[in-house]
């Protein structure tokens, strides 16, 4: 009985999105694109200013939720097709303003 319940409670189990929203992947591109203007606008040295990019990707997916693997399989999901990738700016520049 025990072995049976367990299994039903764990079939009910809710799966996270396969795929991030377009509000939070537009908020996403966002933030890392001001990230790579700070990183290379501060920086002379571009060596330093990959590594400070790079912490700074790693800080925004945490601050979201997300990890880079979800990141990129949600963003090659919006590119492909013409229709998702309209969704995908159009959530862009709504959060811009």
């Amino acid at each position: 009985m025990l072995l049976l319940f367990l299994f039903f409670c764990s079939c009910n189990k809710t799966e996270s999105p396969k795929y991030l929203d377009a509000n939070t992947m537009g908020r996403i591109i966002i933030e890392t694109k001001k990230a790579e203007a700070m990183s290379y606008s501060d920086n002379e040295d571009k060596e330093r200013a990959e590594r400070q990019l790079s912490k700074y990707k790693t800080d925004i997916l945490k601050r979201h939720n997300t990890t880079k693997e979800c990141f990129d399989s949600s963003l090659a999901h919006y590119l492909s097709s013409p229709e998702l990738t309209d969704h995908l700016l159009e959530s862009i520049k709504r959060n811009i303003h």
